[in-house]
């Protein structure tokens, strides 16, 4: 039971093996795709290393996420590359993230404040006055990517008397009165697009405030 969910870096993971490789019944793409996962497995390992730097040197309380991606065509596993700093702690604690009835995560709304920086203190995109966004598949995909998801959603969503793992950052998610520092990987980010400023294949360190959230 506590299988049906898959946490958000599996997702990624297989959406960025299917997109780049479209599924043909009569071919098999299991080289293809263990190839993009090796690439993958490279390019976070070496952008890890940077990021532990930059965090240890600019966030007050960093913390390392400790959560592996678990390749499905290598065998290997590896973490996720990301480091986090929480600043502030929820002032008001009743929103609760939830599973639907067919095993699916109900992703919130939430107006938040929000800066996208580069590791060399380039500012690329700021919402200083906070601005309302939508966590889920309608949201912006220049905008919402695969690190908003991590840093919300709590690590487990408990349904039905079971805890389900998701992959977030913290125990219990963002909620109003959260800030957070995260700096993560380009591939949890935007990968190899370039997003107006943001160059491709770009560690990008993210500050988020929340203010509401339903």
């Amino acid at each position: 039971m506590k299988n049906l969910i898959k946490p958000l870096f599996a997702l990624a993971l297989t959406t960025v093996s299917l997109t780049s490789c479209m599924k043909d019944d009569n071919v098999d793409n299991t080289a293809e795709y263990r190839k993009q996962e090796l690439q993958i497995d490279s390019l976070i390992k070496a952008q890890s290393i940077q990021i532990k730097a930059y965090a240890e040197s600019n966030f007050d309380a960093p913390q390392q996420d400790t959560i592996k991606v678990p390749y499905n065509y290598i065998d290997n596993s590896t973490e996720r590359g990301i480091w986090y700093s929480i600043e502030s702690i929820p002032t008001d604690t009743t929103y609760e993230y939830q599973i639907t009835n067919g095993n699916s995560i109900i992703f919130p709304k939430a107006k938040v404040k929000y800066s996208v920086s580069g590791l060399n203190g380039d500012l690329y995109i700021e919402d200083a006055e906070g601005s309302t966004y939508e966590l889920g598949a309608a949201g912006n995909p220049n905008v919402i990517n695969a690190i908003w998801r991590i840093a919300f959603l709590p690590s487990t969503i408990r349904y039905n008397g079971n805890n389900y793992p998701v992959g977030g950052l913290t125990n219990k998610g963002l909620k109003v009165g959260s800030k957070i520092q995260v700096v993560t990987p380009s591939y949890w980010a935007f990968g190899a697009q370039t997003i107006g400023k943001i160059p491709g294949n770009t560690p990008l360190v993210y500050e988020f405030e929340v203010l509401e959230i339903n």
